[in-house]
């Protein structure tokens, strides 16, 4: 007779193990769908703001390249202004010498 109790206990497990398995499972579904979103909007704005830093990042670089160009553009057209400046009668540039004087017709 003991064993008609277990297996009507079986049969009950049965009976409304299937309903709840049926009732959690969209849940779990739904909750895992949620997380997935979630991590994706996140994810998303992080994107967002590294292209933003980048951006800043891209725009600083070519501005610090323009200010070098620039420099070296002054330096050069300064060095050239010296140059045409600077040259003897010879024609050789007059490069002064540790005393003060010209060494350029030495």
């Amino acid at each position: 007779m003991g064993g008609g109790r277990a297996a009507e206990r079986g049969v009950l497990v049965v009976h409304w193990a299937v309903p709840v398995l049926a009732g959690v499972s969209p849940m779990v579904g739904l909750a895992t769908l949620y997380l997935v979103w979630v991590l994706r909007r996140s994810t998303r704005r992080r994107e967002l703001a590294v292209d933003e830093r980048l951006k800043i990042l891209r725009d600083q670089q070519e501005l610090t390249l323009r200010l070098l160009r620039g420099h070296s553009d002054e330096k050069a057209r300064d060095a050239r202004r010296e140059g045409s400046a600077g040259r003897s009668a010879a024609g050789r540039p007059s490069t002064p010498s540790p005393s003060g004087r010209s060494r350029c017709c030495v």
